[in-house]
């Protein structure tokens, strides 16, 4: 008998069939069953769908299935954690897949082998036509204002998830960055494991372009999950400062309201995190605030002279003669 410990894979779904979403649930579903690893247990967590999805789902075979309203994903997710019994838990949305069929054993025995809380690693992005675009790398320096790893590859152990109450669902969506924080704040150990753990599709509801209505609002929900977190060393931060920063970040110095990234650091330092890596965040907010300063040093000076003639005039019977001495700048102007 194989004594590895258990792996609970969740995916959620909500009316496949009529999102015409069936080919990438057939390929989520195949790459979790085509995994080498022995001991999984593979939960679907449907949210009553009504268009046949249950029937779908039904065909699948080596998997559980649940259904149950839920008010979002996050809700979703908590209400799959309710059937799960692994000693660590993946969510791997239905549009998703598994980047080969050993990343799940080798996942396990990393974070066997480093004792780790959760892990992380990348995961290729792909379009409609299952086209690589690019790929998420993780940056946990860059946490406190952008998702810091991909969501489909992540690992956790199922008592820390429980231990930190699940995810918060009332935002609706985002509770998967707002866990991240959490993770990092409390000092829960991460590993990262530099491999492609995941394909990861666009289209998703935060990555959302073609509403800009649904997508605003999802800025707006990401926004307000930071300024949770910024509220804690900054009192005076607005919503708006929020979406200011998670709208152009590095790309502008005049994103960041007085004197926020040196508390920034100073909040952070104060915590004394064991399992964070501060030379990497100080360097970074670091880079930040030196490109400020580089853009008040380029910032455009114009100035503008207004001049003033000195002139003798010297008369005589015939004619007068005027004398030019120079001119005199009289102000400047700075922008």
């Amino acid at each position: 008998m194989d004594d590895r410990p258990l792996v609970s894979i969740i995916t959620v779904t909500l009316n496949i069939i009529d999102n015409d979403r069936k080919e990438y649930l057939d390929k989520c579903v195949e790459s979790v069953r085509s995994q080498s690893y022995p001991n999984m247990e593979y939960i679907i967590q449907d949210g009553e769908s009504c268009d046949g999805t249950l029937e779908l789902l039904s065909c699948y075979t080596g998997l559980q299935v649940f259904s149950e309203p839920d008010g979002g994903i996050d809700e979703a997710y908590n209400n799959a954690m309710k059937h799960a019994h692994g000693k660590y838990v993946m969510f791997l949305n239905s549009d998703d897949y598994f980047h080969d069929d050993t990343v799940v054993e080798r996942c396990v025995a990393l974070m066997e082998e480093k004792k780790a809380d959760y892990l992380y690693g990348k995961a290729d992005i792909i379009d409609e036509k299952r086209k690589v675009v690019g790929t998420f790398v993780p940056r946990m320096e860059n946490f406190w204002r952008d998702m810091p790893y991909s969501h489909q590859a992540f690992f956790i152990r199922r008592d820390v998830l429980e231990k930190e109450g699940n995810y918060d669902a009332s935002f609706g969506i985002g509770g998967d960055y707002d866990l991240a924080i959490r993770l990092i704040l409390r000092d829960y150990k991460g590993v990262y494991m530099d491999e492609k753990i995941s394909y990861y599709r666009l289209g998703g509801i935060s990555s959302q372009m073609k509403d800009k209505q649904s997508h605003q609002k999802t800025l707006c929900i990401l926004a307000s999950i930071m300024l949770k977190f910024y509220s804690l060393f900054y009192k005076d931060m607005e919503l708006e400062d929020c979406l200011d920063i998670y709208h152009f970040g590095e790309k502008t110095s005049a994103v960041y309201p007085r004197h926020f990234l040196q508390k920034l650091i100073n909040f952070m330092v104060g915590l004394d995190l064991k399992n964070f890596d501060y030379n990497k965040f100080i360097d970074y907010v670091n880079m930040l605030s030196s490109v400020n300063c580089m853009d008040d040093v380029k910032k455009e000076k114009i100035y503008l002279f207004h001049f003033l003639l000195i002139m003798k005039i010297k008369y005589t019977s015939s004619r007068r003669k005027y004398y030019l001495f120079g001119c005199i700048p009289l102000f400047k102007v700075t922008f």
